[in-house]
């Protein structure tokens, strides 16, 4: 080392001062590891004052390790010498965490480290080896020492630089620190977990050599001989013995979970000289289970030396099946690497399961071969991956091809992995049926990084709708789809683009039947955002549905937002949904019975206008007409498991999510159905609403409080049943307001008895509510405080309640008996009606009927047959007797008083229907019916002409002859106030 420096002493004063310069210049092959100082100049700036009588000197060094024009290491040390004691504290300009700290005293006679503390030594500064500089950024290296001089106490430990745990710590003395033959004994501990690493160390120094042993007992043993004179021999070895991984894992719990067992061996032998160092290395992994999945082994054989890194063998294999297979050499020269991996015949489920704990995820014989080679730091990297006969994500496929080359920029190295841009030479995937995906283009493995990929399907390119949205099912279809794709995969974009499909089908979750002969052309040109719908049409149930879009400044009669996805910059404009005439089938939840289907039919609000679905994304808007045909609806909504479900699926939030602007009117053969609570059991209604009707326009958001309906429905024909009565429907009415949800509503029914003279007699059964100011009866009430009563069609002054029920039958004298009825009815509704709903549904579509109903009369029937041999023992037989006879076979018996209602439009204001009851003929042991035919005609909006005709077969014990057939003629209107 060389010194230069300028100083002055003053001997009056006593004091004096100091700066001295020095430097020294390392050669280029004195360092093997920490290689950077190698050809590096070190400077030293030193400084120091202080005053001879009190025997006290300040100063400072600054040290400066100089590559080039790079410093690499800088660090400023101050002290104070006070007599034989002295302090130094340091830090290092290029590393904040690094630290100095040291007292020693006794400097003249026996200096001694009260302690020396040297925490976090910069080595990732000093090193280029990749392993150094790995350890430098992930583990923090401290080192202690204490004692006199020559015969120190030393410790040194590795520090996790997150957890701050200790990972590896040697601690021992040192003999002759710096004197010839110098000795360092000590110990060492590998802190895995559950199970640690621990041994002896040992450093000894000769006159001509230095050398290292280290042994852990049952794990690892080794010995190095370095010569110190330039190119002397460098000799040792290095065993590992065989030792179960498993055991030492603890500290890296993605391997300790994923690695249940295996064990691992080998061996490094060294040799050559100090100048050309060479190991041989073999190493061994062997029953190996990864993720569940083995028995996995490992071959590791190569040659280290100064020029470089050759892999002779690196192989691993599955159950003694090769499934990697690579020869690599690394020239450290001029950093030049060239290398092949393979693999062939590949059980991929097996690698899938092992890598990402999946074995469903990718299944089928594979084949790779991928090719490196160029500068270490930046190779060209490219291959090819095959694969045939597999399955990808469920997906059954025949074959899979990438061909693919790799390139790093000039910025980033190999080892950043998120930094690698492929560029796709070609990507091939066909399915078992044909379906086949082509790709071409630049793919960046970092999510942020740009892509740019020409992507072009055919096939049943609506197969992969259901895994995007699982309430898609059973798609098919021929189609093409050609995309052009740029954006990262964050935020991706659609260039370009068009999809053609051609005869496709596809299956719904729920609320929409099956949609056959799909037809679709939709094109997004290059430089536009706007995606033309050129077409968009299918069937359902063999009526048609369209979807078009428009932009929305193309719309005049009212501002609509389009549907702009910002995120992807694609804009579908305004969406346009135009229906069969008849409508298309729809099954709604909670307005409909599980598995009823209504028909919807669109039209524009105004004139000029069409149906619109239109944006924003997070509030979206239909607008628009639709008219309803063949349905079935009730209110309140119906409360179920499987609209609860719904409720929570996608379907349903976007539903309940959209901001209404909808007229709803009624077409043909629609009918409201729901169960009220009466006094006793329900009032079943079942009502026909009158196509003529004002209609329904429903505004705002189901799921917040802006959600109103505004209009009026009404009814002039269909049923109510009260107790066991048949009601037939006059007139009912719903009306909305928009400051209230639920309706006011008006009605009545009517059924026919007939008195002790014969004389026809008509019950209206009354729908009314009490007037909360006046408390009196009104005809119209809101939802919430309707009620029924009975009322006769000529009332006497005081006509009671009762009265009217004697009049149904409901006389003291017969109390009891029509109590039984009434309770075997409200059983059947109960236990049969369920069961009974459904075939209706099917009877009306099946034989193209406007109207099916079915009532059974099985429980009651069955409960009087079960008791007539015991009726006898009760103080009122005729409680549980059924006037039957009782003349053929018991099991038809349960069929009586069943009856069968039919319902069809012959034309539009022309309305037919039939009734038929099933009743024992009287002394034939046979079945009769009970026909009833009715023809209703509207002559006006509010004015109904009705026909009808009856012919019983009763039995003429209990009714006359002249009552077996009957005629009715009923010119009916009503009023609107």
């Amino acid at each position: 080392m060389d010194h230069q420096g300028t100083g002055e002493i003053d001997f009056n004063k006593m004091k004096m001062w100091l700066n001295l310069h020095s430097y020294k210049h390392f050669p280029g092959e004195l360092f093997p590891i920490i290689d950077r100082l190698n050809d590096t100049r070190m400077d030293y700036y030193s400084t120091m004052s202080g005053d001879f009588e009190t025997l006290t000197f300040t100063g400072k060094v600054s040290s400066f390790f100089v590559h080039g024009s790079d410093t690499l290491f800088h660090t400023t040390a101050y002290y104070k010498l006070v007599d034989d004691f002295i302090t130094v504290n340091a830090n290092n300009a290029t590393s904040d965490d690094f630290r100095l700290y040291a007292q020693a005293s006794k400097l003249w006679d026996d200096p001694t480290f009260d302690i020396l503390e040297v925490k976090n030594v910069p080595i990732d500064s000093l090193s280029g080896n990749a392993a150094v500089r790995w350890l430098s950024r992930n583990f923090r290296t401290d080192f202690f020492l204490s004692g006199p001089l020559n015969f120190p106490s030393a410790k040194l430990n590795m520090v996790n630089r997150q957890s701050e745990d200790v990972v590896f710590a040697l601690s021992g003395n040192v003999v002759n620190l710096l004197e010839p033959n110098l000795k360092f004994n000590g110990r060492f501990r590998l802190l895995f977990q559950p199970m640690e690493v621990s041994g002896r160390f040992l450093l000894k120094e000769t006159a001509n050599r230095v050398n290292l042993q280290l042994i852990a007992p049952d794990v690892a043993e080794g010995r190095l001989s370095i010569g110190l004179q330039n190119d002397s021999s460098f000799i040792g070895n290095f065993q590992l013995k065989k030792t179960a991984l498993n055991r030492y894992l603890g500290r890296f719990p993605g391997l300790q979970q994923a690695i249940s067992e295996g064990f691992i061996w080998g061996e490094a032998q060294f040799s050559g000289t100090t100048n050309q160092p060479k190991i041989d290395f073999n190493f061994r992994g062997d029953r190996f289970i990864i993720n569940e999945n083995g028995y996995y082994s490992a071959l590791l054989r190569g040659v280290y030396r100064k020029t470089g890194l050759t892999l002779k063998e690196a192989r691993i294999d599955h159950n003694e099946r090769p499934i990697f297979n690579a020869h690599f050499n690394l020239n450290m020269q001029n950093n030049q690497c060239e290398g092949r991996f393979q693999g062939e015949r590949i059980e991929s489920n097996f690698l899938a399961s092992t890598i990402f704990n999946d074995s469903k995820l990718i299944r089928g014989d594979s084949r790779y071969d991928i090719s490196i080679r160029g500068l270490f730091e930046r190779p060209e990297i490219w291959g090819l991956v095959i694969m045939h006969d597999g399955v990808l994500f469920d997906q059954a496929f025949r074959n899979l091809t990438i061909n693919f080359r790799d390139s790093i920029p000039a910025t980033a190295t190999l080892f950043q992995i998120d930094k690698h841009i492929f560029n796709i030479l070609n990507f091939i995937y066909v399915d078992k049926k044909g379906y086949t995906v082509e790709a071409k283009g630049t793919f960046a493995v970092d999510p942020g990084a740009a892509n740019d990929l020409r992507i072009n399907v055919k096939g049943n390119i609506l197969s992969e709708v259901p895994l995007i949205i699982e309430y898609f099912r059973n798609p098919n279809c021929v189609g093409e789809l050609s995309m052009h794709v740029t954006g990262t995969r964050e935020n991706p974009r659609l260039n370009a683009g068009r999809l053609i499909i051609y005869n496709g089908s596809l299956e719904f979750e729920s609320v929409i039947p099956k949609l056959t002969d799909i037809r679709a052309d939709v094109e997004l040109k290059e430089g536009e955002r706007f995606v033309r719908i050129h077409t968009l049409e299918g069937k359902l149930e063999n009526r048609w549905v369209r979807i078009g879009n428009l932009p929305a400044s193309a719309i005049k009669t009212v501002k609509l937002q389009p549907w702009n996805f910002r995120d992807i910059g694609l804009n579908f404009g305004v969406l346009t949904l135009e229906t069969d005439p008849k409508g298309i089938p729809l099954s709604i939840p909670g307005l409909m019975n599980p598995g009823d289907i209504g028909y919807f039919a669109t039209d524009g609000m105004q004139p000029g206008e069409k149906f619109y679905f239109a944006g924003p994304i997070d509030l979206p808007h239909v607008r628009g007409k639709g008219t309803i045909y063949e349905s079935r609806v009730t209110f309140p909504f119906l409360i179920t498991e499987e609209t609860d479900t719904l409720e929570e699926s996608v379907v349903m939030d976007f539903l309940m999510n959209i901001d209404w602007d909808v007229q709803v009117v009624a077409g043909l053969s629609n009918r409201y159905f729901v169960d009220i609570p009466a006094v006793i059991g329900e009032v079943y209604m079942d009502l026909s609403i009158d196509e003529v009707s004002q209609g329904l326009h429903f505004t705002g958001r189901l799921i917040d409080e802006s959600f109103r309906v505004e209009g009026e429905v009404e009814s002039t024909r269909g049923r109510v049943e009260y107790l066991d009565v048949n009601f037939r429907v006059e007139k009912f009415g719903a009306i909305f307001n928009r400051f209230e949800l639920y309706p006011e509503v008006y009605g009545r029914a009517w059924t026919t008895v007939r008195d002790s003279t014969n004389f026809p007699k008509d019950i209206y059964l009354v729908l009314y509510a009490v007037d909360p100011e006046t408390k009196q009866e009104v005809s119209r009430g809101r939802w919430e405080d309707f009620r029924f009563k009975l009322v006769s069609s000529d009332p006497t002054i005081g006509e009671t309640q009762e009265n009217v029920l004697s009049y149904l039958g409901y006389s003291i004298d017969n109390l009891s008996k029509k109590a039984g009825n009434v309770g075997l009815t409200l059983t059947e509704n109960y236990l049969i009606r369920p069961l009974v709903r459904p075939l209706e549904r099917t009877l009306e579509r099946s034989l193209k009927l406007d109207y099916v109903r079915l009532q059974s009369s099985i429980t009651s029937n069955l409960f009087y047959y079960g008791f007539q041999n015991r009726f006898k023992f009760l103080e009122n037989p005729n409680y549980y007797r059924n006037p039957l006879n009782n003349n053929f076979d018991p099991a038809l018996l349960l069929l009586q008083s069943s009856e069968v209602t039919l319902g069809k439009y012959l034309l539009r204001d022309i309305y037919l229907t039939y009734s038929g009851q099933l009743v024992s003929v009287y002394d034939e042991s046979k079945l009769g019916l009970n026909h009833k035919f009715g023809l209703e005609y509207r002559l006006l909006r509010n004015t109904l002409l009705e026909f009808e005709y009856d012919k019983f077969q009763f039995n003429p014990e209990y009714y006359s002859r002249r009552a077996l057939q009957d005629w009715r003629i009923r010119l009916r209107h009503s009023f609107n106030f």
